[in-house]
């Protein structure tokens, strides 16, 4: 909290006496006055010229209006701290300046050590505030960058609740409020009865779960993730969902594309930037006539039969084609010492601006040569 010598205050009172007398005294404890008001328009200037670290607000402006009036116009332009300073103690008034979220409530006649407490308190109050309003704030950011919604289930109740931080939740057909059986509803039958499960146990788990495919026209996967964070009163589990439909269908490709060339009659291989074989398929293998492990991290050019000193490249060994692919015919050198006659077809591999890698394709031209 600020000392008091920081702390400037803003008296709104209709009252002179009453507003010079305040203002000596809170001087006299070492606090700033940043001006004195009698009426909502002033108030609402010096907030906004003076930007008063707290404000002394009267109820009873008589002329000048009205205190509550005041401070819901002031809360339009500033989170400032207001407290009331006032004579009124009906119900009704108080629960009229309850309204504008005062942070103290003073009788008059006061005593000037009971306002110092109360602006001390409320100054405490408002840093508190601040700092968990900062917090949220950074809260928010993250979810709404990592397009998450915040999942809250409710084992007493049944009811799950979406707070959507993402541009496709909704769409998936997440809500803010569902009962238990319409979002199990949303996803496909094997993972529906799976998620069930999980949520009776009240564990925490993660999983990554497909949506009914009835109402899309492609395939959509989210990730569901339940917490050990509960609240309110315990019943409540804290987790989130998280649209992964893109990654996941990049894993399938993958799956795929591993599949497709685990099965290629033609050997594949994946150089890096100094040319050393960093994946291999098994046409490869079986062509050499090794395994995937003793081949890792070689250099590739080991396993090529050159004819010429400076033939020590990849790259000078093909030449460029219109495509922007090399090719080149080759001979490779098994591991029993046979030679092997292949094309080799040579093209450039850059991801996200990794170092440059490059795809090899060798296809087997042995019998084609022999025969010619």
């Amino acid at each position: 909290m600020e000392k008091a010598n920081a702390i400037s205050v803003l008296i709104v009172e209709d009252e002179m006496i009453v507003a010079l007398n305040l203002s000596k005294e809170l001087q006299s404890l070492g606090y700033q006055v940043a001006g004195t008001a009698s009426s909502e328009d002033e108030a609402f200037t010096l907030v906004n010229d003076k930007a008063p670290t707290i404000v002394l607000m009267d109820i009873n402006l008589e002329h000048g209006g009205s205190g509550i009036s005041a401070s819901k116009k002031i809360r339009e332009i500033s989170s400032v701290p207001i407290i009331y300073v006032t004579a009124y103690s009906s119900d009704k008034i108080i629960d009229m300046a309850g309204r504008t979220n005062p942070y103290g409530y003073i009788l008059k006649p006061y005593n000037i050590r009971e306002v110092k407490a109360v602006i001390n308190t409320a100054l405490v109050r408002y840093e508190y505030e601040n700092k968990i309003q900062a917090s949220e704030q950074r809260l928010k950011i993250a979810l709404e960058a990592a397009e998450l919604g915040v999942l809250e289930f409710d084992h007493l109740t049944q009811a799950v609740g979406i707070e959507d931080h993402s541009s496709s939740l909704g769409a998936l057909g997440f809500k803010d409020n569902m009962l238990r059986q319409d979002f199990l509803r949303l996803f496909c039958d094997a993972d529906a009865f799976e998620l069930d499960e999980l949520l009776a146990k009240g564990k925490p788990f993660n999983i990554r779960a497909r949506i009914n495919s009835t109402s899309h026209d492609t395939n959509h996967y989210v990730d569901v993730f339940i917490s050990q964070i509960l609240s309110h009163n315990s019943t409540v589990q804290i987790g989130a969902v998280q649209d992964v439909s893109d990654s996941q269908q990049n894993i399938n490709f993958l799956r795929v594309s591993d599949s497709v060339l685990n099965q290629m009659q033609e050997s594949v291989l994946l150089l890096d930037e100094k040319e050393h074989i960093k994946q291999v398929n098994p046409a490869f293998c079986r062509l050499i006539g090794s395994t995937k492990e003793a081949l890792l991290k070689q250099p590739f050019t080991d396993f090529l039969l050159n004819h010429r000193q400076d033939d020590h490249s990849v790259l000078k060994l093909s030449d460029y084609s219109d495509s922007g692919r090399r090719r080149k015919e080759v001979t490779i050198k098994k591991a029993d010492g046979e030679q092997v006659h292949a094309v080799m077809t040579v093209s450039d591999l850059l991801i996200n601006g990794d170092p440059k890698q490059y795809v090899v394709t060798l296809t087997d031209v042995s019998r084609l040569v022999e025969a010619e």
